[in-house]
């Protein structure tokens, strides 16, 4: 909830709510055999700050993905989602549509594009993470344990039109690169 206010406004979360909701999240059961980071760090502050959380855990960053995602990709993918407020089910207008349109498959409830979802919001949040596209520069020259690079530890992947590009445990990843290696 400390991070809904921040998207909901069009803004980046703080690196300090980010990185405790991220430990959170990584230490669930459905994260034990790994796990990916869906953009992010997106700065050298996030890459050091993960860095130090992790290292205090005794863990450390395996693998850096590059995902080259067009804008107007992203804007369509996030403007698409709908939600149910009532149960938590989401859906995509093209890619995972209800069976009625606007309406929850689960509880039959109004499906609603989240504030953060709207086409408006999430072309200011481009707008602010390509600000920052200055000081992303080197962040995985700065990961320790990434560096110095080893062949196929970096990896640039662009992102096909109409890819999901959703985040999801290891267990369930599609990229055999990644997952075979671990």
């Amino acid at each position: 909830m400390k991070a809904k206010s921040f998207m909901d406004a069009g803004g980046l979360v703080p690196d300090e709510i980010t990185i405790g909701m991220l430990l959170d999240r990584i230490h669930e059961a459905d994260c034990v055999n790994g796990y990916v980071l869906d953009g992010f760090p997106r700065t050298i502050p996030q890459a050091e700050s993960l860095t130090k959380a992790l290292s205090e855990r005794g863990e450390a960053v395996d693998y850096a993905v590059n995902v080259d995602v067009p804008d107007e990709n992203i804007i369509n993918r996030m403007s698409g989602r709908r939600a149910c407020l009532n149960c938590g089910a989401t859906y995509h207008i093209v890619y995972n549509p209800s069976k009625k349109e606007g309406i929850c498959d689960t509880c039959g409830q109004q499906l609603v594009l989240r504030d953060d979802d709207k086409p408006e919001t999430v072309k200011k949040r481009l707008s602010v993470y390509h600000d920052l596209i200055l000081q992303t520069a080197g962040v995985t020259d700065r990961i320790p344990g990434i560096l110095p690079l080893q062949p196929g530890l970096l990896m640039d992947c662009p992102a096909a039109a109409g890819g999901r590009g959703d985040a999801f445990p290891l267990s369930g990843c599609a990229c055999n690169e990644v997952g075979g290696a671990l």
